[in-house]
């Protein structure tokens, strides 16, 4: 599993949009915390909220987006070059799914521990939980996008149908969240709600993202390549 986790973490690294990423998401964090730390803010109650809203907008609404962007096509690319046949001999199934998410996410969890480096030079302080709550979105998108490359096996068709659910996904999320009713319990399905709720529920997406990702692992087993 660990070859392959670095070697997709690597190639994460390649090419423009990982550049222009890791630019928007560090760029978004300095000038948030500027702007806070100029209106005054740190020291309010809420100390956390105002010096992370441009970050956790920004994925908020495009996080979806950016994984899918870049990984759509992470394990059916692999079909389609056969690829895979190769990586079967060595490893079971189930460590190739593994390895691919895992390096997804750790590449995400990299970008936002860069981002949040001029946040809590700004605010003076961790912001763990903010990140915890950040990083089980990224988890979640991540573990989504495994799961559409397996059961989409072209990955032209994966690209138009991951754009489709980054779109989507916040979409409802924010909907069901505003809510009121049976209709906002469809909330807790999305990773939009656990970007507000700040206590244990952080762990919801997590727990959705492994479920996720065991479920590719299951669809993947039963694929015949």
């Amino acid at each position: 599993m660990v070859p392959i986790l670095k070697k997709e973490f690597l190639d994460m690294f390649r090419g423009l949009k990982a550049l222009i990423i890791v630019i928007l998401f560090i760029g978004t964090s300095y000038f948030s915390s500027n702007y806070v730390s100029d209106l005054g803010l740190l020291g309010s109650a809420e100390e956390s909220a105002p010096i992370l809203a441009g970050l956790r907008l920004l994925i908020m609404l495009l996080g979806f987006l950016f994984i899918t962007t870049m990984s759509h096509d992470v394990m059916n690319r692999d079909v389609e070059s056969q690829t895979i046949r190769l990586l079967v001999t060595r490893t079971s199934r189930q460590n190739i799914v593994l390895g691919k998410f895992c390096g997804i996410f750790l590449f995400w969890v990299l970008v936002l521990v860069l981002s949040f480096i001029p946040l809590m030079i700004a605010g003076g302080k961790p912001y763990l939980l903010e990140f915890l709550q950040l990083a089980g979105y990224m988890a979640y998108a991540s573990a989504l996008t495994v799961l559409i490359s397996i059961l989409v096996t072209k990955s032209k068709l994966s690209m138009l149908v991951a754009l489709i659910v980054s779109i989507a996904f916040p979409a409802i999320g924010m909907w069901a969240t505003l809510q009121e009713g049976a209709w906002h319990y469809l909330a807790y399905a999305f990773p939009v709600l656990y970007l507000i709720k700040s206590n244990f529920l952080i762990v919801v997406p997590l727990l959705i993202a492994g479920m996720l990702v065991t479920a590719a692992i299951l669809l993947f087993e039963r694929r015949d390549l």
